[in-house]
């Protein structure tokens, strides 16, 4: 899913690519914003630990996204 705003502590669901064949839909938690918000970085907990990932914002220019 491509989002335009997220902010620190939003709980996100996103897809977690963890094998070449395999993906899995999470609900993680937002940890780190870029400053000119590019990108954000989410935390997945698990019975086994934790891992992060990162993903694009879009931004808006006049009616379309763009990435940046």
């Amino acid at each position: 899913m491509l989002r335009s705003h997220v902010e620190i502590g939003q709980k996100v669901t996103e897809k977690l690519k963890v094998d070449k064949d395999k993906t899995l839909t999470l609900e993680g938690t937002v940890i780190w914003i870029h400053p000119k918000g590019r990108f954000y970085r989410v935390r997945f907990d698990g019975p086994k630990g934790s891992c992060t990932e990162s993903y694009f914002l879009a931004r808006e220019k006049g009616d379309e996204y763009i990435f940046p």
